[in-house]
């Protein structure tokens, strides 16, 4: 009977140690991930943990965003993405690319998508949201169609120019002939 006590003692001890590395491993992921992560509360929406590009994006501090809520902190001034996430959650359906303007804490815009997904943390239920800033990526692409427009727009330009320049070739071989024949004395037409 000991020795069973013993092996069971074993199995916690190893089962916990598994369980303490699996965490850590997570805890490291997480935080050195470059793309921002969040984990709030299911029930009200406060931030459990937030990694450093989360921080940087958002541009709070770490005591700024623990145990308070999006909607504290203003970060969705014009979507409701706390809402949306819930709704798709419960829905069976993981929120992916959910596209939104976040609010940073120095009063300026990004554009990011937003991925949520429902995890448990010690028995809670809880959101993990991941965040992509799009904001370059949209203004290369409004600048690309700029190019691409002003790359039609001179290929109008060249187009007319050349049709313009093949009706002047015609006006002037006319007015060429007309002057040609003026100049001609008439004793030598006839």
């Amino acid at each position: 009977d000991r020795d069973r006590l013993a092996g069971l003692d074993a199995m916690v001890r190893e089962r916990t140690a598994a369980l303490h590395s699996s965490e850590e491993r997570f805890v490291k992921a997480f935080h050195a991930n470059p793309v921002a992560v969040t984990l709030q509360t299911a029930a009200e929406g406060r931030y459990l943990d937030a990694n450093d590009a989360f921080l940087r994006l958002a541009g709070h501090e770490r005591t700024a965003v623990l145990q308070h809520t999006a909607a504290g902190l203003s970060l969705w001034p014009e979507t409701d993405v706390w809402r949306e996430s819930l709704r798709s959650v419960a829905a069976g359906t993981p929120l992916r690319a959910f596209r939104a303007t976040l609010r940073t804490g120095t009063a300026t815009t990004r554009e990011v998508l937003v991925s949520v997904a429902p995890v448990e943390v010690d028995g809670q239920p809880c959101l993990l949201s991941s965040l992509e800033d799009i904001t370059d990526r949209l203004q290369l692409e409004v600048q690309l169609r700029q190019a691409q427009k002003m790359e039609a727009v001179g290929q109008l330009a060249a187009g007319i120019a050349h049709d313009f320049n093949n009706l002047l070739t015609v006006i002037q071989s006319y007015t060429g002939i007309a002057i040609s024949d003026r100049a001609v004395p008439a004793e030598h037409l006839a």
